[in-house]
């Protein structure tokens, strides 16, 4: 099936399927009045300016209760509250989740309740009505919502041109490795996702729900030693930093820069962190603060890496799947930093068919290993992938 970019919606409860038509605008959820106090957020922010949010972006809202109630609220104003407007008409919940919806284009929607979970896409408010109508109308508590518009362009090209006589920076850029939705190579039927199944390319599948043969959660471009590579967004360095990689059997150290960004302000903040990998030199510290289009550093091939090219990856750190907030940090040891759990694909999903996996498929359910370092990797992971750049800066890809 395809999502329906005429209003309709499209749900997937697993394997099952459902449509409706056009409901209103802005809706909210059942509540029960409670007394208990709301629990307040254990994150604490790093100190990160903030991109402005794109016109025609409004903000949404999860509540849940002790008693398992809950409570589902979009407005469609960039400046409003909905978790305000939720907890003064019945205190006493938790927010679960609070970001950002698209007005106007294609968002996904996805509720998680003790008696299972439903995926929704479709354009406007049409996805958010539907999974609040489907939820209440299978008497579904315990319930959380998380919503991503299918596109936020905050983003631009993560490279620069090579040198002042380039006209086009992409000019010797290369078409990229892509990023697979499949993180833990499981035996999936890529004709779910309206592709063909193929004999060996199923543990591997593209935004496009095609059976790949690829294991990163990133992408990978070729392009000359000695590019500028560039911050996608303003933001916060992280780290740059030389890792000790030899435990891979890579020659050390390998080159490599974290930037965080937020976008927008306050509780409805989302924020992500961009990683850049096998750079030659820094041209940032750790704790600067950058500007899009800043250099960060040249490219080079430091590290594991076979040739001149840029690793570049994303992770959202705000409304995963299984988790509100990613408590993102850099270790020393293994792949450096803590999990995959909200890796994306900034071009996001785009498959014929079905919603993206990554932020459904391994939810509720088993226990999954992390193959290099023999661990159980983390419960419910998992983020709906969005496509962040902005008009004209698309880096190439497949």
């Amino acid at each position: 099936m395809r999502p329906s970019r005429q209003g309709s919606a499209q749900a997937w409860a697993r394997h099952a399927d459902a449509t409706a038509g056009n409901p209103p605008l802005e809706r909210t959820g059942r509540r029960k009045l409670v007394v208990a106090p709301a629990a307040p957020s254990r994150r604490v922010r790093r100190l990160v300016p903030a991109t402005d949010v794109p016109q025609g972006y409004g903000r949404y809202c999860s509540v849940s209760y002790p008693t398992g109630g809950w409570a589902f609220a979009t407005l469609s104003q960039g400046d409003s509250d909905p978790c305000g407007a939720l907890l003064a008409s019945s205190p006493g919940g938790t927010i679960e989740r609070a970001g950002l919806w698209d007005t106007r284009g294609m968002n996904n929607v996805l509720w998680n309740c003790r008696q299972g979970l439903g995926i929704y896409a479709a354009q406007g408010s049409a996805a958010t009505a539907f999974a609040y109508d489907d939820a209440t109308s299978k008497k579904k508590t315990h319930c959380v919502f998380v919503v991503a518009p299918q596109r936020l362009p905050v983003f631009g090209l993560p490279w620069g041109k090579t040198d002042s006589g380039q006209s086009d920076p992409n000019a010797d850029v290369g078409m990229p490795s892509v990023f697979n939705f499949n993180i833990y190579r499981e035996d999936w039927d890529v004709t779910e996702f309206g592709q063909v199944q193929e004999p060996g390319w199923n543990r591997g599948v593209d935004r496009l729900g095609r059976g790949r043969s690829v294991r990163e959660s990133a992408y990978d471009w070729s392009m000359p030693a000695g590019k500028p590579i560039v911050s996608v967004a303003r933001g916060r360095v992280l780290a740059a930093r030389d890792r000790d990689v030899t435990a891979f059997g890579c020659p050390s150290p390998q080159k490599e820069i974290y930037v965080q960004h937020r976008v927008g302000e306050g509780e409805y903040a989302e924020e992500f962190v961009t990683y850049y990998a096998h750079v030659s030199s820094f041209s940032v510290e750790t704790g600067d603060i950058v500007q899009r289009g800043q250099e960060l550093g040249k490219n080079g091939t430091t590290g594991c890496s076979s040739g001149d090219h840029l690793h570049f990856g994303v992770w959202r750190l705000t409304n995963l799947s299984g988790h509100r907030f990613h408590d993102f940090r850099l270790q020393d040891t293994g792949y450096g930093v803590n999990g995959l759990r909200g890796t994306i694909d900034p071009f996001g999903w785009a498959a014929p068919s079905h919603i993206d996996p990554w932020a459904w498929r391994y939810l509720n359910g088993n226990t999954y290993w992390d193959d290099f370092e023999s661990t159980i990797a983390v419960a419910n992971p998992g983020a709906f992938s969005i496509n962040l750049w902005r008009e004209g800066e698309t880096p190439p890809f497949e």
